[in-house]
């Protein structure tokens, strides 16, 4: 879905709390699976990653570490 946004709160290093497109609160722990959104380095759209860790960036706010290299977490959407 175009523009869809969803919240999200890291809450350590190894899950994420976020709302889920039809409103719920769920968390997820990982390793977890999202799909790409937003073509970024190697990946295509629609492709599927595994997210190992996830931070908060002061300057750029939450990332997600796949394959030891840190992506924005606009690029990729929670598959739950």
């Amino acid at each position: 879905m175009a523009g869809f946004f969803e919240p999200k709160i890291v809450l350590d290093p190894f899950s994420l709390l976020f709302v889920s497109r039809i409103g719920v609160l769920k968390r997820v722990y990982c390793p977890f699976y999202v799909k790409c959104r937003n073509p970024v380095d190697s990946y295509i759209l629609e492709q599927q990653v595994v997210v190992d860790m996830v931070k908060t960036e002061v300057l750029i706010g939450i990332t997600y570490i796949i394959k030891g290299k840190s992506y924005h977490h606009s690029h990729f959407e929670i598959l739950s």
